[in-house]
């Protein structure tokens, strides 16, 4: 049993260094998309509609950090904003995860995670998207590595894999992205 568990453990153990906290943030708001679903909204056919925008804002500064544009308002589930926060990472202090879902049988999820600054500036990461009906057995993310090199540092889109509970098991690294203090860089194989 002990070493089962020991081989379980070295197993898994590469896959913990890419894994970032992240929390429900409080840092930001968002408008409430129902109160954009008049009347008005609903008497225009949904091919003609103009899209309802979802604002982000710093709760501090006020400063709209991203705006969503959502076309099938019916299906919206809304926004949710995690953040984890990163040391160690040339003039960024946190990486945000703003997750918007459209429901029906199964979830539509997008995810666009950035690199915030220590300025307060959002970097994107390129926009992910994966379904899914109970839980994500399989689902895109981006995650930091470690952070030891002084002036490169990385990070990578990776597949998550998960159990039935939601806790990651292991992740496969798909991409590479080298973050030298000021852009982000795809590192080609």
């Amino acid at each position: 049993m002990m070493k089962n568990f020991l081989f379980a453990l070295c197993f898994c153990f590469p896959f913990f260094g890419l894994t970032q906290d992240f929390k429900k943030s409080t840092n930001y708001i968002f408008n409430d998309i129902e109160s954009l679903m008049t009347p008005e909204y609903f008497a225009v056919p949904d091919t003609l509609r103009d899209p309802l925008i979802v604002e982000i804002k710093d709760k501090s500064s006020g400063k709209v950090m991203e705006k969503i544009e959502v076309y099938s308002a019916e299906s919206f589930c809304g926004v949710r904003v995690y953040e984890a926060e990163i040391t160690g990472f040339k003039n960024v202090k946190s990486m945000v995860r703003v997750t918007y879902e459209f429901c029906g049988c199964c979830s539509d999820v997008n995810e666009i995670t950035y690199l915030v600054k220590t300025n307060g500036d959002w970097i994107a990461l390129p926009e992910v998207n994966y379904f899914t009906c109970d839980y994500p057995e399989e689902k895109p993310a981006y995650q930091v590595g470690e952070e030891n090199h002084p002036v490169i540092q990385e990070v990578f889109f990776v597949t998550e894999y998960r159990n039935e509970q939601g806790d990651l098991c292991k992740s496969k690294k798909l991409e590479t992205y080298h973050w030298n203090g000021k852009f982000l860089v795809k590192k080609e194989d």
